[in-house]
């Protein structure tokens, strides 16, 4: 799923993803796609690692 984001992120077609999940591995692309200029919407279980809720503009 991350190599299909970059591969959208290049499109330049998108203003924001939603993530959708409870794993701390997404917290990397997160950052990546917050430094490209998108929003980033992150939703997923109380339990999601700190760093990847606070790598996100929203959490729901």
């Amino acid at each position: 799923m991350i190599i299909d984001a970059m591969d959208l992120l290049y499109t330049c077609k998108f203003d924001g993803f939603c993530l959708i999940t409870s794993d701390s591995d997404f917290t990397g692309l997160t950052m990546r796609l917050r430094e490209e200029g998108l929003i980033v919407f992150g939703l997923g279980e109380n339990k999601n690692p700190e760093a990847f809720r606070n790598a996100c503009h929203v959490m729901l």
